[in-house]
């Protein structure tokens, strides 16, 4: 194996300017940087990243947890993740926890052990605040939140005014019966988007006519048996349904379809997310979505300023959502 030495002897500089080059450090000629790139390729030189991070005390890698990596939310949140990390000059290391605080855990001591120099986290629940809270690495909560008196930099939408999205664009529509189809309840994304769009129809004079919660929101089995549910209760039509996720808003207009109801004829539907294949149905998918790309970078860019030394609020950071208007909802054509 080729080693910096070699390097530097076939472009014929010192071993001190080809570890320059290699290490995007310090001030090098561009004749003498073409130079080393042209013998590291020739030799196929790769740096031992072992002896650097020895020698920097730092690893240039980020922990990233995520609760269900078969959802298209966070699926997108580590492409994001990874891409702002890679400009940065950091990798990511993924852990999938499939939304387990014992997995969770398990995922933050391996972290620990691969010597990430910092952990970006997506929490299951609140069980593992404290865990995480007392940390001695740096870390950066994003999509969901830890509980009081957890205080840890966080990077969020404000879930709240998806639901009230959701539901003022159902009210616009003339919608008298309103149902929510959500996620546990415990996980705090999903209480705050129930409690937005509660708050939104009292305020409208109107109440839910029915929730109920899905346990695996990523998966569009659970989200197609709730929807059965809900439908084999014969509810009143039409019915604006709120779904808490596009994953759950897609197996309620699949049980819809089952049960002989039509979107948005019957059943006027608003998911959340945005993920592609809610524009590429038919009827194409209401929905509030979520900044991910923007949520992905800033968590990124709070981790990376961190272990560079600058002053990160402990506070929350809370993003914007927008509604975007599809086919699957429709005006409410009543007495």
């Amino acid at each position: 194996m080729a080693s910096i030495k070699d390097v530097a002897r076939l472009a014929g500089v010192s071993v001190m300017t080809a570890s320059r080059v290699m290490n995007g450090n310090g001030s090098v000629s561009p004749v003498s940087c073409e130079k080393v790139r042209a013998a590291a390729i020739q030799l196929d030189y790769r740096p031992n990243l072992t002896a650097r991070s020895l020698r920097s005390k730092r690893t240039r890698l980020l922990g990233l947890l995520v609760p269900d990596i078969e959802n298209p939310t966070f699926a997108a949140l580590a492409k994001y993740a990874e891409e702002e990390a890679e400009k940065r000059g950091y990798n990511v290391v993924l852990g999938n926890t499939w939304e387990s605080a014992g997995r969770e855990a398990e995922y933050y001591d391996i972290m620990r052990a691969r010597q990430t120099d910092g952990i970006l986290v997506a929490p299951v629940s609140n069980t593992n605040g404290t865990l995480f809270g007392e940390c001695p690495l740096p870390v950066v909560v994003l999509d969901r939140s830890f509980a009081a008196p957890v205080s840890l930099p966080s990077v969020v939408v404000d879930n709240g005014e998806v639901g009230r999205l959701a539901a003022e664009h159902l009210l616009e529509k003339g919608h008298r019966l309103f149902a929510c189809i959500t996620g546990p309840a415990h996980v705090d994304v999903f209480a705050e988007r129930l409690k937005g769009f509660r708050q939104a129809l009292a305020a409208a004079g109107h109440e839910l006519t029915m929730v109920m919660h899905v346990d695996v929101t990523g998966q569009i089995r659970h989200a197609v048996a709730a929807g059965e549910a809900l439908f084999a209760s014969r509810p009143q039509t039409p019915l604006a349904l709120f779904c808490a996720t596009d994953i759950i808003a897609l197996g309620a207009m699949k049980a819809a379809a089952g049960a002989g109801l039509r979107v948005p004829d019957d059943v006027s539907v608003v998911g959340v997310d945005d993920i592609p294949a809610g524009e590429l149905i038919f009827p194409a998918l209401t929905t509030v979505r979520q900044p991910i790309r923007d949520m992905a970078a800033t968590a990124v860019a709070m981790l990376t300023g961190m272990l560079e030394g600058e002053d990160v609020s402990r506070e929350r950071l809370f993003l914007r959502p927008e509604l975007v208007p599809r086919e699957s909802t429709t005006a409410f054509i009543g007495e």
